[in-house]
């Protein structure tokens, strides 16, 4: 018996299947890849932007205590 054999029909079509499933596999993988990067870049966004938003409430509260005026009342003027 060699060591070569040939495949049948059902097994090359069967190895091509298995060959198209891994090629979907590892772009799947890729996409999957590039969406969790960004993912991370709009959670980093986002967390700037909250810490920009913090500041800008501290900002407001601090003129408002400077002013001396409560907000319901700043917001009606």
């Amino acid at each position: 018996m060699s060591k070569h054999r040939e495949l049948s029909a059902k097994d090359l079509a069967f190895e091509k299947e298995r060959g198209d499933f891994r090629r979907r596999i590892k772009e799947l993988q890729f996409t999957n890849e590039l969406r969790s990067e960004y993912v991370e870049t709009l959670e980093l966004c986002i967390s700037n932007l909250e810490c920009e938003n913090q500041k800008l409430e501290d900002w407001n509260r601090r003129l408002l205590e400077f002013i001396d005026m409560e907000p319901d009342v700043f917001k009606s003027l």
